[in-house]
């Protein structure tokens, strides 16, 4: 019987691509993720996406290979894994994107947006999130601000920007008047007071002991301490968070500065002890640790306030100077509003305006005596809480020491000014 020869009427797998096979017609390979047929007999010619004249690509098990444009209609299901072509960066055509595509599109959409230096609240960011199994989520720029907040404030010290030498337990800064003085507390409407912080923000630095354990407070927003008590003379208080929120308060207990000793438990009363910087605050029957600071008075009639005094920031008073010397028999008085007599420091001294017994414009004296015309003695100066001041002798007055023989001379009264300094030594 007569032999057909009809060829290779199938196709044959010979599995994985290798560059040294020979392959017939219809041999079909596998080679990076691809499957191809071949057209015709080869050796060393490589499968590519797409095809060559050596190899079709080849549809099986739902893997679709397509060099060109295509439509897909309806909903196909795959399978394998398509192999999809990877567009360049920057490619916004409607092209599937490969894997490959997306992973380089991330950091180069991130390098080519546009710049915003400063973030605001409602701003987002990504985040792996490696507590829920890497998934990804957002995060606010106001979530990242209070995080790294509460997380720097275990490590540093919470009063940034504050001054911690010197003085602590003070009202650091706030509105003043031409003088230099403190003046954000002003009469309000009926028993109330007014609290100026818009335009210059009340900065308020309670101590706690160690300096790490002080806090800063600030007062941005004008407002009111209302309910004042009629009749009386009001202290006003301010009590700093940990966060460095203020709460203003009054009542009619005054304060209580000591250098040390039990703290006193009544109700209210706060008591300061300077040796260990701590405050105390009474409930009655204990008095626990406060970061409690004084920040002024209010005295008030039946229905109003009557009159106001702001404590001196940074417990330091300047008065500036004062034109002409007193007379004799003469008492002089300055509130330096400190808010406090305990281990304050006045110190009275004469500048000269104008040449004077030897002395030269700028030149300041500060060993002031007074006398009666036979005896010299050093000017007593006195104060209390909120006042300094001083009084002159009988006879001439004022004498100061002579710049050249050291003699005591009675100083011509329109060529020296005089002034006060006050300062808290805590």
């Amino acid at each position: 019987m007569p032999t057909l020869n009809l060829g290779r009427v199938g196709f044959v797998n010979k599995g994985t691509w290798l560059i040294s096979t020979t392959y017939k017609i219809n041999d079909t390979v596998t080679y990076l993720g691809g499957t191809y047929a071949a057209l015709q007999a080869n050796t060393g010619q490589t499968p590519i996406l797409g095809g060559t004249v050596y190899w079709q690509e080849w549809v099986a098990n739902d893997v679709v290979h397509k060099s060109g444009a295509e439509t897909i209609a309806d909903v196909k299901t795959f399978t394998s894994s398509p192999v999809i072509p990877t567009p360049s960066d920057g490619d916004s055509s409607t092209k599937a994107a490969s894997t490959a595509f997306v992973a380089a599109a991330i950091p180069y959409n991130i390098n080519a947006a546009t710049d915003k230096p400063t973030p605001v609240d409602a701003d987002l960011f990504g985040i792996i999130d490696s507590a829920a199994s890497n998934v990804l989520k957002k995060l606010s720029w106001l979530n990242i601000k209070a995080t790294l907040k509460a997380y720097f404030d275990t490590l540093y010290f919470p009063i940034t920007g504050a001054s911690v030498a010197g003085v602590r337990q003070t009202v650091q800064s706030g509105s003043v008047d031409t003088s230099g003085l403190a003046n954000f507390i002003s009469i309000g409407t009926g028993l109330a007071v007014n609290i100026a912080a818009t335009t210059t923000p009340i900065i308020i630095h309670a101590a706690g002991g160690a300096i790490s354990n002080d806090r800063l407070g600030t007062i941005s927003a004008d407002t009111t301490i209302s309910g004042l008590t009629a009749n009386s003379t009001n202290y006003l208080y301010a009590d700093v968070a940990a966060n460095g929120t203020v709460t203003l308060s009054a009542n009619i207990v005054t304060h209580l500065e000591q250098f040390g000793g039990t703290p006193a438990i009544t109700n209210n009363l706060l008591t300061f002890n300077i040796g260990e910087m701590k405050g105390y605050l009474g409930n009655g029957t204990t008095a626990p640790q406060a970061w409690r600071v004084p920040i002024g008075e209010a005295v008030t009639g039946a229905s109003t306030v009557t009159s106001v005094v702001n404590y001196a920031l940074n417990g330091y008073y300047d008065s500036g100077l004062v034109a002409t010397l007193p007379a004799a028999n003469t008492v002089v008085s300055k509130n330096h509003n400190i808010g406090t007599s305990i281990s304050i420091t006045p110190t009275l001294w004469l500048e000269c305006i104008i040449a004077d017994l030897s002395y030269s414009v700028g030149n300041r004296v500060y060993n002031i005596m007074g006398t009666n015309g036979t005896y010299a003695l050093p000017l007593t100066v006195y104060h209390d809480s909120k006042a300094v001041g001083f009084g002159t002798a009988n006879g001439v007055g004022i004498q100061i020491q002579s710049k050249l023989s050291g003699t005591n001379v009675t100083p011509t009264s329109a060529d020296w000014k005089y002034g006060f300094t006050v300062k808290r030594g805590w």
